[in-house]
Parts: C-alpha cells; structure tokens; sequence
C-alpha cells in the first residue's frame, strides 16, 4: 500500500462525507450546504459539490477538496490533514506510508524509539532512583510501561551507545541525528568524549504526536541541586511545544466517548488523573497552547475543563486559553483545586471521587472571571455602575456567540442595578469591539519591522536603526530579559513565575520558555558562545536578538549563592513592578487623551487614580523592605 492510495480512497468519498466530519452539513435541494468556519457565517455561505468534489465559500471565495478543506479547517499541512482523516474514516495510515517518502522523518522516529527503549531498560534494570519516583508518585508498573518511562544516568548512555555503532557511516549518521534532535551535545573542548547527553540523572517521560508517534521527551529531575526541576526536548524539525497535547493518543478515545476532555499543566498531572480514571485528561506543553491543540479539542468533545495549575502562573495561563477557546466558540469550564496546587495533589490529597464533585460543580470559566471583577458592595452612581460593567468589556471580547454576550450582558446589568437598556449596553459593547478591532487592525498596518523599512534603502539610517531596535518590547519586558540572562540562575527559584508573568509580548514569552530549556544543559564555561550562536540561528526579531546580544555582553562568570539570588530576585521583581506601572500609567494618559465624551473621561480619570494609588503603595513597600 502507499500514500497514494490512500489519498484516492480519500478522493473516492463524497466531499460531503469527509467535511461532515468536521462540521455540520445539510441538504437544501439539490446541494449540499454548511456554515462556513472560516468566517463569522450564520446563514450557510459554503456549497458542497459531490460531483466536482469540491466546496466553495461564497463569501470567502475559497474551495478546494476535502484535503484542502481539512488543512484549513485544522491549520495542518497536507499529510496531516491525509492522516486526520483516515484516522476518522477508520483506516490505518501507517498501513498506507512508504517510509521511503520521508526518510529524515522516518530515520527520527525510530532512533527516539530505540532511545525510549533504552532509557526504560536503564529504569527497570534495578535503578533505585526509578523505583523511588514510582514509588514516591504511587505509580503502578503498568502504567509506568505504558507511558514508557524511563530514566537517563549521568554517565553519558545514550553518547556510548550512537559511538558503539559499528558501522562508521551508520554511526554518524545516528550521532548527527541525534544532535539535530537534541538528545546529545558537542563538548566543546574535544577530546575524547566530545559529545554528552542532554538529559542526564532524570526520570524520562516519552513525548507523543497526536497520533503515538514519539517526537521527544520531558525529564524531571531526581535531586534538588539539579538547576530544571523539568527539561524538555529542544524545537526540531520533529518537536514542536504549542502542537502537542501530553497523552492524547491514550486519551482521544474517552474524549470521544465522553464528549469531554480535561485540560491540565503537566505530565505528572496527566498521569495521575488517567491511573484514577479521568482517562479523557491530556496536558499542555508549559502553559500556551497552539491553534491545532485548540481545533484537535473542539473537534474531538463538546465540553472543555480548564484544570491548570493553582498559582498565579497557572490562572494567567487559564484566562489565555480560557479566550482562545471562546474565539473558537467553546465556553470552557473551570474546575477549582482550592485548596491544593495541582490536579496530582489533589487527587492524591482528597482523591478521585472529591474531584468528581469538583467537576461536576464546575462552572464557565468566563462567568467566574466575571463574579470575580464585581465588587460586593454595588456602587450607587450610574456613572460607577457603568464603571464596573466597561471593565468587564475585554473579558467578554473574545466572545462571538451573541446569545451568550448579550445574556452576560443583561445579567451583570441585573447583578449591578444599572438601568439602561440591553440593545444600549449592547452597542457600547460593538462599540468597543470594533475599537480595539481597529486599534489591532492599525498597529499590524503601520509596525515598523526590519524588512518593510531596509526594503527601500539600501543602507539604513541611524534613524531607522533606532526604530529597528526600539519598536515594540516593553521596557519591563526588557529589564525581564537583559536581567535573567546575565543571571540565568534565577530561572531556577520556585517562584519564577511570578517574573515570567510580566511578559506581555507573545514573542518574548517564547523566548523565555525555549531560553529556560536550552541554558540547562549547557556547559557554563561556554554558555556566552553557545547563546549567542543559539539566538542567531532562531527566528527572532532584531530587537529581541540585539537585544539579547547587549545583555550577553553584561553576563559575568561569578555566580550569586542563594542568599544573594533570593535578593536579586526580589529586587528584580521591584523594578519589574515599577516599570509595569509606569507602562500602564503611560497608556492610561494616552486613553484619556482620546476620551470623547465626559463619561468616557471619567472612567480613565478613575483608573489613572488607581494606578496611581499602586504606584505609592509600590514605593511604600520598597522603602519598607530599606528600612529594615
């Protein structure tokens, strides 16, 4: 068989038949119709022609086959788009693959598999630290072996065995791989061992596609004097964060039959909840997740639980996917691990029949975050009313179902005694939808960036530098970078999240996180060169990677003890603060600026006062913390 075939079996299907699959479809006389999901469509805009096999947006003016349908739908390339449907038509797509087709892809996933396999032997084969941690974590030998755990020994294994090859030209072969896949490392000072293992003295948890194809792992730590509690894989070819949900292949068959899926942080997490039988569990990579995790959910159930960590971190996180899903019109639902940190705590705590409840007490996510912002003591103005209705506006955003907007809308009005009527309220609402519809709309047309303004000059000006350089990062944003790479070691305090929270900018964000996996694993005595090289080979920004750069050139060798960590850590966490409230004061002047009506400007004249308010309460702290 190969994948030909399988993309004319694919082609034989109705278009009908395979699009029904991702979206509803209806019959109107002779043709096929269904609303269409590449824009806010309410009346079917999209024809479905069987005998063209092709579909058609009306409005859009796309089409293509089912194929193509597929890849827009999931935003995947061709042959994932090929395996998703031949995984809902029942087929087997290995069955259908001629590794010959794509053997990089092919050589990859059987040298992490024959990784896997060695780590697990390394595990079962009397390692005390591996059966500590199952035993530690209340973990079955079935279910170790089936989430294939393993552990990595600080003796460079893996380096031993890609050098023991005999074949000379198989040997390389496996050793570039595996480089390229960040499994091993050049030992920059030669020798005779020049390469090492990434991941040494860990527990090994292999890391699936969607379909139980390994593509690399995460590893937790098996001493407190290690600097990353948890390391994952590095970005490949092969690997990428924001694609993968953790033990979705377990999980996809009780998503399905319970039309349900819980969403949580880490693997631990995943892993606890599936042993006590909340098998329709899968976790996100960190705390984002990507477009195809959003449409491989929605599709694959019809609620979403929201469980992530209960700190700080965890509920930003929550509010972010907690947005994304409403722009994929999914209401999800947040389940409350008061008072533990984790769903593996809890359950571990108060276990599976208390977390049971929880679920089923669970409430949307979207209508907490709005009981959370109402105060309890209702003002008695219309003016501080419409105060705190305008203040829940950015909340509601992202929400296109206008059954369920103007349903909150009326019941906050009801919940604050304001007097005006839903159809007002409801065009305030458009209103400030289609302002920051515009503001976005305008701030992506007029973004300077380093292509579009060199394009036209030969040499760019020092003017155009400057903007190069300065032209959109956060000066706490800034401070947060420059600051933790000249010490990196404050990605190792527990409360770290605290500093990562101040990042705004989505490009920093990742940054921070592929910054905090690569600086681990690196040989201190070259961590200058190997950054600066690892920066420049990634896809940033000039002003990110210049000024990265700047902040390398800051780094000093001499390394703070923990006390003086601790103290920079605060301090840092001080001038952060600072520079966050500063920002905003800045953008509230500018709002207020262009108020146009006197409600409008009073409403500004309030926050600016609260965040002056903040301001003063900062420096009260900071000469506080001086004093004594």
């Amino acid at each position: 068989m190969s994948l030909d075939q399988l993309k004319l079996l694919i082609k034989d299907k109705p278009v009908s038949e395979i699009i029904s699959l991702y979206v509803a479809v209806s019959r109107k006389g002779p043709q096929t119709l269904a609303v269409c999901p590449f824009h806010d469509d309410h009346d079917p805009s999209m024809n479905i022609n069987d005998n063209k096999g092709m579909f058609f947006c009306f409005v859009d003016q796309i089409g293509g086959d089912a194929i193509k349908f597929v890849q827009l739908f999931l935003n995947v390339s061709f042959l994932e788009a090929i395996q998703d449907i031949a995984e809902k038509l029942g087929l087997n797509y290995e069955s259908y693959i001629d590794k010959k087709e794509n053997p990089k892809l092919a050589a990859a996933q059987y040298l992490l598999d024959k990784t896997t396999q060695l780590y697990m032997k390394i595990a079962w084969d009397n390692n005390s630290h591996f059966k500590e941690f199952l035993k530690k974590r209340n973990l079955s030998e079935e279910i170790a072996k089936l989430y294939r755990l393993g552990f990595s020994p600080k003796d460079n294994t893996l380096s031993k065995y890609f050098s023991s090859i005999k074949d000379n030209t198989k040997k390389i072969e496996a050793l570039k791989l595996a480089h390229e896949l960040f499994l091993i490392g050049k030992n920059e000072r030669g020798g005779q061992n020049d390469t090492y293992d990434y991941f040494r003295d860990r527990i090994i948890f292999p890391i699936w596609d969607h379909y139980g194809k390994e593509i690399g792992f995460t590893s937790r730590a098996i001493s407190d004097a290690q600097k990353a509690k948890y390391l994952n894989s590095k970005e490949s070819f092969i690997f990428k964060k924001r694609d993968l949900l953790y033990g979705f292949h377990l999980a996809k068959q009780s998503i399905r039959a319970n039309q349900s899926v819980i969403v949580v942080e880490g693997n631990m997490d995943q892993i606890a909840l599936y042993k006590e039988g909340f098998k329709n569990s899968v976790a996100i990579m960190g705390t984002a997740i990507g477009q195809y995790s959003l449409t491989t959910l929605k599709q694959a159930s019809k609620v979403v639980y929201l469980c992530l960590d209960n700190d700080q971190a965890g509920i930003n996180a929550t509010k972010r996917i907690s947005a994304q899903f409403l722009e994929e019109d999914v209401l999800a639902k947040f389940i409350d691990l008061e008072p533990h940190k984790d769903p593996d705590e809890f359950l571990e705590i108060l276990g599976p029949l208390e977390f049971q409840k929880r679920i089923d007490q669970s409430i949307l996510f979207i209508d907490k975050e709005i009981a959370d912002l109402i105060p309890e003591k209702i003002p008695e103005s219309t003016e501080e009313k419409l105060k705190v209705l305008k203040s829940l506006y950015p909340i509601l955003a992202p929400l296109k179902i206008e059954i369920e907007l103007k349903a909150r809308l009326g019941n906050i009005s009801k919940r604050i005694n304001l007097n005006i009527d839903l159809q007002t309220i409801f065009t305030d609402f458009s209103n400030f939808k289609d302002s920051l519809n515009k503001k976005s709309l305008f701030q992506a047309q007029n973004k300077p960036t380093s292509q579009n303004i060199i394009k036209n000059n030969d040499e760019p000006s020092e003017e155009i530098e400057k903007i190069i350089i300065n032209k959109s990062l956060l000066k706490s944003e800034k401070l947060l970078i420059t600051e933790l790479i000249k010490n990196p070691e404050l990605l190792t305090q527990s409360d770290v999240k605290e500093l990562l929270d101040f990042a705004k900018n989505d490009e920093v964000k990742d940054f921070i996180q592929e910054f905090g996996d690569f600086i681990f694993e690196i040989d201190e005595h070259v961590y200058s060169k190997a950054l600066l090289s690892w920066v420049n080979n990634q896809d940033y920004s000039n002003e990110l990677s210049t000024l990265v750069g700047a902040s390398i050139y800051l780094y000093a060798e001499i390394r703070p003890n923990e006390k003086v960590l601790l103290k920079m850590r605060n301090d840092l966490k001080f001038r952060l603060t600072k520079e966050f409230l500063k920002e905003k004061r800045i953008n509230c002047l500018k709002d207020r600026d262009q108020c146009s009506d006197s409600n409008e400007l009073a409403i500004h004249l309030n926050l600016l006062s609260e965040i002056d308010k903040e301001i003063n309460e900062h420096k009260k702290q900071k000469r506080k913390i001086i004093s004594n």
